[in-house]
């Protein structure tokens, strides 16, 4: 694994043998990887991921909304993917030809993000299109999100080849999710305090899932977030096998962190398959 992480720089060693301390804290996560998952895990996730319909047509419905931005263009999402239901906002730059895209996930008990948040993307000259999920268990939600990603075939302008996640909390969880059971078909991830929701009856959790994301990965963590929370996100990042960078920010919590998305957005702008400086 091709780990990057700002643990090392902020762990003072006269401090890490001080219990409480952020410190001690990092000392512990750096290589904390949580408990295993059940046996049954693997064929679980797979028969999971197999309960969609893979042959079932998309049959998508967009529609155009004037937001007065000649700069971007505004279209409302419904329809069916993979035998599931969808509804998402999808904001493209103006101009002709296929756009990259980010698919973004929203967290739990918040709304999908609004019209002007998404608008930055098509700033940059990628499209983002946006679940807008709705609350349910979570392996429900990850089969929307799959759904989601599989409906971009019906948007001809949309560039299927190039399609990056990105998500926060919940919203983090399902970018995850999503590149781990696409195989390679993602190009970049990006989450901000990603949670580890139980999976398959409780024989494992997201975390489990995190050896199958192939594709360079940023992870951001809030150190103040539950300490739960928080040992989740190390231990999905310390089982991750591709490329990942974790950028930690001591004095947050589970909350936006401006920082952080200013660099999500721009390591997900980097559309080769390795680390680059603008987001270093």
């Amino acid at each position: 694994m091709a780990l990057e992480s700002n643990v090392m720089e902020l762990i003072s060693p006269a401090a890490a043998a001080i219990p409480g301390t952020v410190s001690a804290t990092l000392s512990r996560l750096s290589t904390w990887r949580g408990e295993d998952a059940d046996g049954a895990f693997d064929e679980r996730i797979d028969a999971l991921a197999g309960s969609v319909d893979p042959d079932a047509a998309a049959r998508v419905t967009v529609e155009r909304i004037d937001m007065g931005n000649p700069a971007a263009c505004y279209w409302s999402v419904s329809g069916e993917s993979l035998g599931r239901s969808i509804r998402a906002r999808l904001v493209l730059p103006s101009g002709q030809g296929a756009h990259p895209l980010i698919l973004m996930f929203h967290d739990a008990g918040r709304p999908v993000r609004g019209w002007h948040h998404m608008t930055r993307f098509a700033g940059v000259g990628m499209a983002v299109l946006a679940l807008d999920q709705e609350e349910g268990p979570f392996e429900d939600v990850l089969l929307d999100a799959i759904a989601l990603k599989a409906a971009t075939r019906a948007v001809s302008v949309l560039d299927p080849s190039s399609i990056s996640t990105w998500g926060e909390g919940l919203g983090g969880a399902l970018a995850l999710g999503v590149a781990a059971l696409s195989g390679g078909d993602i190009a970049r991830c990006a989450a901000a305090n990603p949670c580890a929701p139980a999976l398959c009856g409780d024989c494992g959790s997201l975390v489990h899932l995190a050896r199958r994301i192939v594709c360079p990965t940023l992870v951001g963590t809030g150190l103040m977030d539950a300490p739960d929370k928080v040992e989740d996100q190390f231990a999905l990042v310390n089982r991750m096998g591709c490329p990942c960078r974790h950028i930690i920010y001591p004095k947050h919590g589970r909350e936006r962190i401006n920082a952080f998305e200013d660099r999500a957005l721009a390591y997900l702008l980097s559309t080769d398959r390795r680390f680059s400086s603008v987001e270093r």
